[in-house]
């Protein structure tokens, strides 16, 4: 063989093992025993998840030499911490798009930190991402009292109700406490008690007769949710009001039915519609006796109605010319 012919060989083989090699090394590559990762994972969603709620979460995984989609790869989601199942929360292939758009359900884990750990594997090569994630409970929070305003030594009557969220169940068995603050930021009551069934905290306040008067501050505190309510503690004078008493006759015989009513508003015009009403019907000999007692609520029209049977006999008296009297 001529020296021309056998160096044209020699380099024909060296471009045939040059090529060899470049395919061994993309082999080698794509198996992910190399150096570097073939693939590309991103992982796009939030870092603050709610217990027991649904997340989504997308991944994108990507041929990391070309920047192309992936399309198949094998990708797990776990939640890795104190209480953490073991299983994945996630296993599923990216579409064409080289996606998975996930939609799952956090587990209903202690509040805290945790690393929200996914996995990506396409023919051997195989990538991983481990994001830190903070878990919640997320409550709502209904705080109410029995009025807006209150006087020194009355009782005010405080109610939460505490529903955990995005179900809006009730947050029954949680711990709930219920503070006051006077109107100069003092912390004046502090209640903590178990909700009920129905997630439900109640208490009562009573207010002393010599305290600092003006905006009190409610807060009902369940874990690192709050709700506020303002009211006002001061002195105040009630709304004055007229009484009318009318009966359906002027003059009565013993053990006749009495029938009268009673009429109640207020000095401006309005009705007092649900006030107490106490009817004494009182007779005279040597004093004034009582012979019977009503009592009722007004009705919306500030109107009360009673009805009473008088006994059978009475001590007349002289200056009403004998006639008994009756109050």
């Amino acid at each position: 063989m001529s020296d021309a012919r056998s160096r044209r060989m020699t380099a024909v083989g060296a471009i045939i093992a040059a090529a060899l090699l470049t395919m061994l090394l993309v082999v080698v590559f794509a198996q992910g025993t190399g150096d570097l990762p073939t693939i590309g994972l991103r992982v796009i969603g939030e870092t603050e998840l709610l217990a027991d709620s649904p997340a989504s979460i997308r991944i994108v995984v990507t041929n990391h030499a070309r920047g192309t989609p992936v399309r198949g790869a094998l990708v797990s989601i776990r939640i890795e911490g104190e209480g953490a199942p073991d299983e994945p929360l996630f296993v599923g292939r990216t579409d064409r798009r080289g996606t998975a758009r996930v939609e799952l359900r956090v587990p209903d884990l202690e509040p805290g930190e945790y690393q929200l750990v996914v996995h990506a594997d396409y023919n051997g090569a195989r990538e991983k991402v481990a994001q830190g994630i903070t878990i919640k409970r997320a409550f709502q929070i209904l705080l109410t009292t029995d009025k807006p305003i209150y006087q020194p030594t009355q009782t005010m009557h405080l109610r939460a109700m505490a529903l955990r969220l995005p179900g809006m169940e009730a947050a029954a068995g949680r711990e709930v406490t219920l503070e006051v603050s006077d109107a100069k930021g003092n912390k004046v009551f502090k209640h903590t008690a178990e909700a009920n069934a129905f997630g439900i905290v109640a208490a009562d306040f009573v207010i002393a007769d010599e305290v600092n008067q003006g905006n009190y501050k409610i807060k009902a505190i369940l874990e690192d949710d709050s709700a506020e309510k303002t009211v006002t503690v001061k002195r105040y004078v009630l709304p004055k009001f007229k009484i009318s008493v009318t009966s359906d006759r002027e003059y009565y015989q013993p053990g006749q039915r009495v029938e009268g009513r009673v009429q109640a508003d207020y000095f401006f015009g309005k009705p007092v519609a649900g006030g107490t009403v106490d009817v004494t019907v009182k007779t005279f000999d040597f004093e004034f006796n009582d012979i019977a007692h009503i009592t009722g609520t007004t009705d919306a029209q500030g109107s009360f109605e009673f009805e009473t049977v008088l006994p059978a006999s009475f001590v007349g008296q002289p200056i009403e010319q004998g006639n008994a009297f009756l109050q």
